[in-house]
């Protein structure tokens, strides 16, 4: 009985600790692959993205029960024709997407670099910032890019927007 009990013990603490480098090794994967994936703006990647795609998306997410696609079409095109803000070279942003397709919830926040504690929320920012802002390995590696744009959008859209203070907001910026 007693060899019986200690071999059982024994098998716990084999399965425990190989439990744990497992998900060691999970970890450091993970980790390897978010620093391999080259840092990615926002306007980058809209760059390379068609409306098409972000339409699809939009209406995968279901985000088109929530917004106009129309008027997410006139935001989509106001965004490659905006320049993104060049003076925050110094200070780098990274946008930080959270998800869940079963429940509808998008939330889209932005940390400066250094501060991984406090989270802005892009719904009030100017569009021309955000579009300067580099998207999270993390966000990256997780998400398709229709979804990152299309879930981006949205949060930028969330107040709303005017056509005439975005064309004015692209004068203003371009020249």
């Amino acid at each position: 009985m007693i060899v019986a009990g200690i071999g059982t013990i024994i098998i716990l603490i084999s399965l425990f600790v190989t439990l744990i480098i497992r998900n060691q090794k999970r970890k450091h994967y993970q980790e390897e692959n978010i620093a391999t994936i080259p840092p990615l703006s926002f306007h980058q990647l809209i760059q390379n993205m068609t409306w098409t795609d972000v339409e699809k998306e939009m209406i995968r997410l279901s985000l088109d029960k929530k917004r106009e696609l129309s008027q997410m079409k006139l935001a989509y095109g106001v965004l490659l024709k905006l320049e993104p803000a060049n003076y925050l070279e110094k200070k780098n942003y990274e946008l930080h997407l959270y998800i869940n397709e079963k429940s509808s919830f998008i939330d889209v926040c932005t940390k400066e670099d250094g501060d991984p504690y406090t989270e802005y929320m892009i719904d009030h920012e100017e569009w021309h910032n955000i579009l300067a802002y580099y998207i999270s390995s993390k966000s990256l590696l997780q998400y398709e890019k229709p979804t990152l744009v299309s879930a981006i959008l949205y949060s930028m859209t969330t107040n709303g927007f005017s056509l005439e203070e975005l064309h004015q907001s692209i004068e203003a910026h371009t020249g």
